[in-house]
């Protein structure tokens, strides 16, 4: 049996927009970039003002398009991606306030596998794609988009300026505004409770929930799982499923014994037994 959720390998692709919607590949390149600016349209992103006249003394954060190509373990190409970054460095300090946000450790992930082995639960890994697109922005940000074709979002400029509504990777509180969106979530719709001394895991009389930035790993029992796993499906639109017995999480690869209920991590080619009950 393979592992699931293996980790892709990225490979740099264009350098400059022009590049890929000139070069070899541009209905590849061009479909990824207009499937990122659905995104943004779909996430509500941008303010539609024009914003051409702003005083001098505004702050505009730049913008780029990091393109690379995906690909498999196998060495296979999953696909061609573009993504939309803000270029933080460039932001004035007055754009942010907290950018730090808490992540899941070592020993939390150890205790939520060894909790599903001895309880024999099931365990689903889930990822959110466009986990910083779109979340709560506190902060008023002004941004130059990257060079592109940017009418199907009603600008005729190239490089239009725009009132940011909601967040985009590569700003400074991006990371920061996601965590608060969803550990809100977490605590106000789905009445989970945050551990004390581990913020970055969830917990009710139902599930165990680990963290780590766009990675999930909840623990629970099958058909509550399942209905979880639809909810984030709707909500933030992720990727991933219930694991079978052997997985990957945050590079980890994991194996698990059901009849001697062991769950064990493979690290660095060797195999670290986390738990036995």
């Amino acid at each position: 049996m393979e592992f699931q959720h293996m980790a892709f390998l990225a490979s740099p692709g264009p350098r400059s927009y022009t590049e890929a919607v000139t070069g070899p590949d541009s209905a590849k390149w061009s479909a990824s970039i207009a499937s990122e600016m659905e995104s943004l349209r779909e996430h509500d992103v941008f303010d539609n003002t024009r914003h051409k006249d702003l005083p001098v003394s505004t702050k505009v954060v730049d913008s780029k398009w990091i393109l690379m190509i995906k690909v498999t373990v196998k060495g296979e190409v999953d696909k061609y991606q573009a993504c939309f970054v803000a270029r933080g460095f460039s932001q004035d300090p007055d754009d942010y306030g907290e950018i730090s946000s808490p992540v899941i450790d070592a020993a939390a992930v150890r205790y939520t596998l060894g909790f599903a082995a001895i309880n024999d639960l099931e365990i689903a890994v889930l990822d959110v794609p466009t986990a910083y697109l779109g979340v709560t922005l506190y902060e008023e940000v002004y941004m130059r988009l990257p060079h592109a074709d940017w009418s199907s979002l009603g600008y005729a400029e190239a490089r239009p300026i725009v009132r940011l509504k909601k967040s985009v990777p590569g700003l400074k509180q991006s990371g920061c505004c996601w965590f608060d969106d969803i550990s809100g979530y977490l605590g106000n719709i789905l009445k989970m409770q945050q551990s004390i001394s581990t913020p970055a895991l969830f917990y009710s009389t139902e599930f165990l929930l680990n963290l780590y930035v766009d990675d999930l790993l909840i623990v629970g029992k099958e058909s509550e799982l399942r209905r979880i796993v639809d909810t984030f499906h709707e909500k933030f639109r992720t990727k991933g499923a219930i694991c079978g017995d052997k997985f990957s999480y945050l590079g980890l690869r994991v194996t698990r014994d059901r009849e001697q209920k062991q769950i064990r991590i493979d690290q660095q080619g060797y195999l670290q037994k986390v738990f036995e009950g």
